[in-house]
């Protein structure tokens, strides 16, 4: 059952006075963070953008604007020649970011454009880190199946494939 955690006027007022802060002082650094993962770039203040603007109507967000500033940065490397799969995973990131939006019907792009490209670089990468026994949830093999994952409740029938690769490599390692 929901149940407020803030249900306090003046606790109300104050917690909305530092969602507003938060905003205000990132809206002031977005533009000089270059990187566009999740956790720590320009995907995840984006995702707090999308859910700031629900709750003030005065946030007007441009997602299209935002999201081709994402791709245009992560097209700045080529993803198919990439070794570092630490660093491909920051693909991922960006890649769930944008499968989130999809299917909070946010936006209206053709995911299989941006995935087809990387679909066996993620796969690789989630095969090496598996071996390597990385299984992490932010830059490990679980990274990389998360977004197979999200990709196939959306529809791409494809990503079935790596996540049954992904399934029974576990199995192999840990049974």
């Amino acid at each position: 059952m929901w149940k407020l955690i803030v249900n306090e006027a003046n606790e109300q007022v104050a917690f909305q006075d530092k969602i507003n802060d938060i905003y205000i002082t990132l809206s002031r650094k977005i533009d000089k963070i270059k990187e566009f993962n999740l956790y720590s770039g320009k995907s995840g203040i984006n995702l707090f953008f999308v859910y700031y603007q629900t709750i003030n109507q005065r946030c007007q967000y441009d997602f299209e604007e935002v999201i081709m500033s994402l791709l245009t940065s992560a097209n700045q490397y080529n993803i198919n020649k990439m070794t570092n799969y630490k660093f491909l995973s920051l693909f991922a990131e960006l890649f769930w970011f944008l499968c989130h939006l999809y299917e909070k019907k946010m936006i209206n792009i053709d995911l299989e454009e941006y995935f087809n490209d990387i679909d066996e670089s993620l796969c690789e990468g989630m095969i090496i880190l598996l071996n390597k026994n990385e299984y992490g949830c932010i830059n490990g093999a679980i990274s990389f199946a998360m977004i197979f994952y999200y990709r196939y409740i959306l529809g791409d029938e494809k990503c079935k494939c790596y996540l049954e690769l992904f399934v029974e490599l576990l199995k192999k390692r840990h049974c």
